[in-house]
């Protein structure tokens, strides 16, 4: 990937958009190179951020501000297998190290730290599941349903979507948040009708609704995808018992990866940098204005 050396900080606000549509209220930020390969977004208090980027990368949780600058890096002891998703209930930090593309994952581990113990980076609990229904024959890389880049945090536990590359409904786990034994999941739920495939989620306890974020789904439009860099990314709202309530196309957005919901109500995004897309921060609009 290209490295943008300099931050760039962008205002798009504009009257018309905020006359002609409140879900447009909207800023976004350019993010640093230390974390153009963002993955996932967790929102605190005081307009502070904490995100991750995913394999490949040291394991590391960054706090950023709402212009997308660094404040402070915590760098953790804990593999990054495939960090994909961090979520939070405001005291505790859950970092999924969930990302399967190739396949070769049976499950995976979430990594739980204590917020106000930061800068202390040692993880208070691992979480550990399996996938019941794991197939004993090899599966192929981005084709299969077993990778998971989206958790939310709703109810003391933690409720994941997989990123189901064969094009069917995204499948819906769940895992308890109060032992550290391995436990062993099933679906619960499919939502279905999805426009591609699912990169994050977060919980709104305000409104009782997971708000989840994705992109095309690229083995299904591998050229429009891959080669053009359109990656026709997506808001979606889904109901408490999984049911599909909206979608919402975000066509001047890139590779979205992450989302949150700050104590506002605000949707806050984060893209990867790709080609001529540069890695972003970005604070959508409310959730009202989303579900009017």
């Amino acid at each position: 990937m290209t490295i943008y050396k300099h931050f760039i900080f962008a205002v798009i606000l504009s009257q018309g958009l905020l006359l002609g549509c409140s879900q447009r209220n909207e800023y976004s930020a350019a993010l640093p190179k230390e974390v153009n390969e963002t993955s996932g977004l967790a929102c605190l208090k005081n307009d502070t951020f904490i995100t991750i980027n995913d394999s490949g990368n040291p394991s590391t949780l960054w706090e950023i501000n709402s212009y997308g600058r660094i404040s402070r890096q915590f760098d953790t002891k804990q593999p990054n297998k495939d960090w994909e998703a961090i979520t939070t209930n405001q005291t505790t930090l859950f970092i999924a190290d969930t990302g399967n593309n190739s396949g070769r994952r049976n499950g995976g581990e979430i990594y739980q730290y204590q917020i106000n113990d930061l800068p202390t980076t040692k993880a208070t609990a691992v979480i550990n599941y399996r996938f019941a229904e794991f197939p004993n024959t090899a599966l192929l890389p981005y084709r299969h349903d077993f990778d998971i880049e989206a958790v939310a945090f709703n109810d003391n536990k933690l409720v994941m979507f997989s990123k189901s590359w064969t094009g069917g409904p995204s499948n819906v786990y769940q895992l308890v948040t109060t032992t550290e034994q391995l436990q062993l999941v099933k679906p619960i739920a499919q939502i279905p009708d999805l426009p591609g495939v699912i990169t994050d989620a977060t919980w709104s306890n305000k409104h009782k609704v997971y708000v989840l974020t994705g992109y095309a789904n690229f083995q299904q439009s591998l050229i429009s995808v891959l080669l053009s860099g359109n990656w026709s990314p997506f808001l979606a709202v889904v109901s408490a018992d999984f049911k599909l309530i909206s979608v919402k196309s975000i066509p001047d957005a890139g590779q979205l990866e992450a989302v949150c919901l700050d104590s506002q109500d605000f949707i806050w995004l984060s893209q990867e940098q790709y080609k001529k897309s540069p890695a972003k921060l970005w604070r959508f609009g409310t959730l009202d204005a989303l579900l009017n």
